[in-house]
């Protein structure tokens, strides 16, 4: 109750002003990962670190238990100069991890934005590129409000793709009379037109199906730029404004592009890949010329604070310099030493055109799909009856095969029987006759004798 009445005491910006000072004190007491108190001599604060990156050694910019990616190296940084805390490192959630734009394996990035709780450590942005691996540098860390999500105030996403003018050569034109002038450039431009506004995009990334909210994405810009030589290269810039992208999306969509260029075929494959009920394969062009070019924060600047705000006027130099002496020589280098985009324009997917856009629909072809399982189960189900019936006939005609065989022996087996038995009796029959008559000559033989032979027989008979 005395506590209570002391709180009570106390006006509410005195309170504010207690709360305050607890909060930033420089010797406020933490437990560490070994489970001993230390001493944190800084205060937490949230904040938006503007990053680039190259990303050929690195499988992506999210983090992934057992391969390099650009977060592990970043917070392993931070980690080093004091940012985050021992107790803290490995564990995003503690720290309130976010980034503006996920990348993919290879990709790189001019500027990308990640927002985190991190110990106020002086001169935190030197200590942190000092520490940073070179291929990997911090431009900027601005203050931010506590709760501010990176991804979620993010507006949108600027990327740019750098790729040789010689994929565009058509498959029937030799290279050494091939030249990208304004009648191509103009071609490009147009056919990348055609993706500006609203579209359902499944066609252009992977694991999603037309007609879903999830699908739909909005480009607002999409610009070719005029043929440039860097390092005896002519290059061309694609530069790409939209909302949000989904994965691969930009690169099949530049794929696409590509292989109706080479091929000479028809604008109307990207109105109908861009169908809801059409399924289409589409190429995926090299994520070696892909990279982020800033994330856009216009929205959140219009009510931000003037040192909130996330802009790139002041850094832009070193975006710049980052750029041009890093991410695009090292295009220019691996294509000279792989031919990445030579080999893979050689090998670029053509469309069946003739199919595409006088072929059949999804739905058509679910209903026939459908249509064709009902036909096959209810012959399935015939073949069945049949063959069921088939061995009930036959089994049938088996047994009564059997029974008419069965007959046949019997009848024949009594038919030689009775042969038999009528050979014998007519043998018996020749015996008995030729006993009976062979018994008369011998009475005769009898009577013949005389009397003296007679009555020698009559004794020996009565002897006998």
């Amino acid at each position: 109750m005395q506590r209570a009445a002391r709180k009570r005491k106390l006006s509410k910006e005195e309170w504010k002003k207690r709360k305050k000072t607890n909060r930033n004190t420089e010797a406020s007491q933490i437990v560490n990962n070994t489970g001993e108190k230390t001493v944190r001599p800084f205060p937490k604060r949230t904040v938006a670190i503007v990053i680039g990156y190259l990303g050929a050694d690195y499988q992506g910019s999210q983090r992934n238990p057992g391969v390099k990616t650009i977060d592990s190296e970043l917070e392993s940084a931070l980690c080093k100069v004091g940012a985050i805390l021992a107790a803290n490192a490995g564990s995003f959630e503690k720290v309130r991890w976010g980034i503006c734009a996920r990348t993919d394996k290879g990709v790189s990035a001019v500027a990308n934005v990640v927002c985190l709780k991190a110990l106020q450590v002086p001169n935190l942005l030197e200590s942190l590129n000092s520490h940073l691996p070179s291929d990997i540098r911090a431009f900027d860390i601005i203050k931010v409000p506590k709760k501010w999500s990176a991804k979620q105030r993010c507006s949108g996403r600027s990327y740019q793709y750098i790729i040789p003018t010689s994929v565009f050569r058509s498959v029937d034109v030799l290279s050494e009379n091939y030249v990208f002038n304004d009648e191509m450039h103009k071609k490009v431009q147009d056919l990348f037109s055609i993706y500006l506004g609203t579209h359902d995009f499944h066609n252009f990334t992977t694991g999603r199906e037309g007609g879903q909210a999830a699908s739909k994405r909005y480009i607002t810009q999409f610009e070719v730029s005029k043929p440039l030589v860097i390092d005896g290269m002519e290059l061309i810039k694609f530069s790409i404004n939209g909302q949000s992208f989904l994965l691969h999306q930009i690169r099949k969509m530049i794929g696409t592009v590509v292989s109706i260029v080479r091929y000479n075929q028809s604008e109307k494959i990207i109105l109908e890949a861009l169908r809801p009920d059409r399924l289409i394969h589409t190429p995926v062009a090299p994520g070696l010329g892909l990279m982020l070019k800033k994330c856009l924060f216009d929205n959140y600047n219009l009510h931000a604070e003037p040192g909130a705000k996330i802009t790139y006027e002041n850094i832009q130099e070193k975006l710049n310099e980052f750029e041009n002496e890093v991410l695009i020589p090292h295009i220019i280098k691996t294509e000279k030493e792989s031919k990445v985009f030579l080999e893979w324009a050689e090998n670029c997917h053509k469309f069946p055109e003739e199919e595409i856009l006088h072929g059949k629909t999804k739905k058509e072809r679910n209903r026939e799909e459908r249509a064709s399982s009902i036909v096959k189960d209810e012959v399935d189900v015939l073949q069945q009856v049949v063959v069921k019936s088939e061995v009930d006939v036959l089994q049938q005609v088996v047994k009564s095969e059997v029974d008419v065989l069965q007959q046949v022996v019997v009848k024949s087996e009594v038919d030689v029987l009775q042969q038999v038995v009528k050979s014998e009796v007519d043998v018996l029959q020749q015996v008995i006759v030729k006993s009976e008559v062979d018994l008369p000559h011998e009475v005769k033989r009898e009577a013949d004798l005389p009397r003296e032979v007679k009555s020698e027989s009559c004794e020996n008979k009565n002897e006998t």
